[in-house]
Formats: C-alpha cells, structure tokens, sequence
C-alpha cells in the first residue's frame, strides 16, 4: 500500500477519463480501516489525488459498517445499546446472515456513525453497504452528506426505492449484483423444508461455482427478479408470470437475504399434472387477473399482505397444475391494459442455435457468442428438459468457452461438451484468421445444428 497507492490511483483515473460512463470514483469498497482513527487518514490521501488528476467526477466510499467496526464490535454488543450477542462465524456475508434484522442495530447505532464519521467526511458521496436504515437519521445529523445505497439486498428495491425518491439527499442504489459471478459459491441458493445447511456452512459445497444472487444469469438471461425491479423502478408497465417449482410446493424456502424468491420463467412441469404450485405475477397495476387455459382464477391487488407475500408490486397465486396457457391480465380500473403468457413446451424439442452477430473481426478482437435453446416445434424453450451437447468449431475460428448458467454444474466452460441448463447453452468463438467458422453442435437423438460466423 504504501509503495503503490499512489500509481494505483493514477492508473485508475487516467484510464478511464474518457469514458462519459464514469460518474464516480470509489476508492474502496468494505474497507476496516474506515472504522480506524489512524488508518481513516488513508482514504484522505486517496481522494486528494483522485481531485488532483479529475476535478470533474465525485468520489465515493462503499462502506460496510460491521466491518468498519468489527474490531471492537466485542465492546459494542457488551454495551446496553446493542441488544444483541456476538455474530457467529467470522466472514462478513456469514456474520451478515447469522445476524439477520440484529444487524440493522449495529449499523444504525451511534457507536458506528461515530466511527465512520471521518470516513464519510473524506468523500463527496457516503457510500453504504447494506445500511439504508441510515438514511433517515444521518440525514438529519449531517444536513450536508449526500449518501447512495452503494450496495443493498436485491428483494430490499421496493423500500431502498421509496426512500431514494423520496429522500433528495440519496441519489442511487445498486442491488448485490446485476450479474451473477464465479466465486463466494452459493451466497444466493435455497434450501427446502428440513434440508439442514451444507457442511461449509453458509456456502454452498461443491460442486457450486457460482454465487447465484445475480439479477443476471452466467447467460445474461434476465431472472424474474429483474422484472421485479424494472416495474419497481418504472421501467415496464407489462406484467411478467414467474412460477415456483411444484416440487417443492408447501416447503419452507430457506434462502440469504441475497435472494427473493425460487420462481422462474415456466410452465411446463412434467410429472406435476393435477399438483398444486405457486404462481408469482410481478406488476404495478390495480389488479393483475390470471387465467388458466382461459378460465380466470380471480384477481388480486399486487402488494396485498393477505396472500402471504406483502411485498410491493408481487400477486401470488395457487392453483393446480394443468399443461397450456398460463396468461396474467393488468387491470388498471374496468380497463385490461396488458398481458404476459406462458405456455408449456412439448416434449418433442430440437436444437436451436443463433449466433449474436453474423460478422466477428479476423483479428481475434472481438467474440460470437452462439446462443443454443432447447424448442418445440413452436419454438417454445423447453426447460424441463436436460441433454448433453458437444459442439465442435472448425474453419477460420476457435472455441474460447462453452456452457450454461448452472451454479452447481462440476463442468468445465472450456469443455467441448456440457448439459443444458433452463434449456439454454453458449458458446463462445473468436476468429483466429479471415474466412468462414463453421459450429456444429450435437446431441443424441437429436439433428445436428450448423451454425456459420464469418471472420473479415
């Protein structure tokens, strides 16, 4: 640290001064030493050469206040305004989980608003992780802070949104995360019923690889929760249906605060005809009415407590399992104003390839990603359905990775062949020479799909 801060600072600044999408500068993210009279002086120096290099962009600090001050956290939990005891665990998400609504205590308290008092003075934006009952208070205290929800639960939007239009002072939230990643493997699984905790305790064992709290699969397919946050933040007014595996129907969901809900974009359920299931329908609209195989189920107002949910802008539903169409109606006053519909794909499925563009350069700058779905004859993904797939890739190209979304999947992305997962797969191909990249992907019983790339 202290022999390269400083060209790490300038490195940061000077490569992207030119991007119009850099609004900030954060100069850490869950950093102790924000707690620490003496190691705070740090984040004092990083900010004045950031200033230095870019008077134009604001900086930020994305503080987690438990880590901020974990080390005399023994001292606060012995005091009488904690009222809570000491966390299990000594990992941050472990002690986060094991602490659940006690946490809001620890982060709320004056014991940590007083320790990070100088941290959140350093910088032009307090950056907070996980600390939105912050907001209210601090607000009063420091008339002149500027905060934003630098890191926040993603089943929180619905309240974290109604204090950032609410509160002039909060300019922004990012959920944790847009994008699921590699690593802290399982931090967004569920477990059912009596299923006991994997013998890691809080992360899953392997052959989990990914976190699986994002937003955003490993495929960049959209989860329902990201249909919940759009209609949260105003930016879809079509309802969307998410469905709850019927094989876990009436089981309690045990899941981290990383995670909303089970649900996933389905209705087809072999082996579950005539078994009840939970239906989820996402909308802000008066009412949302869902009808099955057209017969209506009834409406229900989004947001109502009475059907076990309670939270803003969700209608849940249960009915009973039957192959066809599941469509969900928004109801604004006597007026239907728009639909979602869900069918269920046949077992007869195909592969269906497409890549993402039909030209890629020669040089290897720049990848083709090929998508592959499994589809009726109606072009309906087939979830439910699970095959393994080769692919091979000859002529002016390479294989650069090959897989699917599957947190727990033991494979390799650069394995030739792998299962589907949701009904989808990708690979990925970079040119290594100018002419045509032939993808040929295979599964038994199934015809073999060709798919051309041309490398110029």
């Amino acid at each position: 640290m202290p022999n390269w801060w400083e060209a790490d600072v300038t490195n940061m600044v000077n490569k992207d001064f030119n991007h119009p999408s850099v609004i900030m500068y954060s100069i850490g993210n869950e950093i102790p030493e924000t707690g620490n009279r003496m190691d705070v002086q740090w984040g004092r120096k990083i900010v004045d050469r950031i200033r230095a290099l870019d008077s134009t962009r604001y900086t930020t600090d994305c503080m987690n206040l438990m880590l901020s001050v974990l080390n005399d956290l023994p001292k606060f939990l012995a005091s009488e305004e904690a009222g809570v005891s000491q966390p299990a665990g000594s990992e941050i998400n472990e002690m986060m989980t094991t602490l659940g609504e006690q946490m809001a205590k620890i982060t709320t308290s004056d014991f940590a608003g007083n320790a990070t008092e100088e941290a959140s003075g350093e910088v032009d934006i307090t950056g907070l992780n996980y600390a939105a009952d912050r907001y209210v208070p601090d607000g009063k205290k420091y008339p002149n802070r500027i905060f934003v929800g630098s890191e926040t639960y993603p089943m929180d939007l619905d309240k974290n949104w109604e204090l950032v239009t609410r509160l002039p002072y909060v300019i922004g939230d990012f959920d944790w995360t847009a994008y699921d990643y590699l690593g802290e493997a399982g931090i967004g699984k569920i477990n059912y019923g009596d299923a006991k905790a994997p013998e890691t305790g809080f992360y899953a064992p392997y052959p989990y690889k990914a976190a699986y709290c994002g937003d955003i699969n490993l495929l960049g397919d959209a989860r329902p929760i990201a249909y919940w946050q759009q209609i949260i933040w105003g930016l879809r007014d079509t309802p969307y249906i998410a469905v709850c595996p019927p094989s876990h129907f009436g089981e309690e969901l045990k899941k981290t605060q990383w995670t909303m809900t089970d649900a996933v974009r389905s209705w087809t359920w072999k082996g579950y005809e005539n078994k009840p299931v939970k239906i989820e329908v996402y909308s802000d609209a008066d009412a949302v009415e869902l009808l099955l195989n057209g017969k209506s189920l009834g409406k229900k107002r989004p947001g109502c407590a009475d059907d076990g949910c309670g939270k803003k802008d969700i209608a849940i539903f249960e009915t009973t399992y039957l192959p066809g169409t599941l469509e969900a109606v928004a109801w604004k006053g006597d007026e239907a104003t728009a639909r979602d519909v869900l069918r269920t794909a046949s077992e007869d499925v195909h592969l269906n390839g497409q890549a993402d563009r039909d030209i890629i350069p020669a040089d290897g700058s720049d990848i083709a990603y090929v998508e592959l779905e499994l589809q009726d004859a109606n072009g309906i993904r087939n979830p439910d359905e699970v095959r393994s797939v080769s692919v091979q890739v000859s002529g002016a190209g390479y294989l650069l990775g090959f897989g699917s979304a599957d947190p727990g999947s033991d494979e390799n992305f650069y394995d030739t062949e792998a299962r589907t997962y949701e009904g989808r797969l990708r690979a990925a191909i970079r040119a290594k020479q100018k002419g045509t990249i032939d993808v040929t992907f295979s599964s038994k019983g199934m015809a073999d799909v060709h798919v051309a790339i041309q490398a110029e």
